[in-house]
């Protein structure tokens, strides 16, 4: 089952994909946050450092 996923999905490609996309979710949903900007920051670069890591 996982082989055939992989392969109707892109494999590799489809994982890379699914995260930007998760990224992008996540982007926006700390900008929508009402807290202080400085742990708006905090959060926008930890998604900086699970987009670093993706790979």
């Amino acid at each position: 089952r996982v082989l055939a996923f992989a392969k109707e999905e892109g494999g590799v490609a489809y994982a890379y994909k699914k995260m930007r996309s998760l990224l992008d979710e996540g982007e926006g949903i700390v900008a929508a946050l009402s807290m202080d900007d400085q742990y708006k920051e905090l959060l926008g670069h930890l998604l900086i450092y699970f987009n670093e890591r993706k790979h």
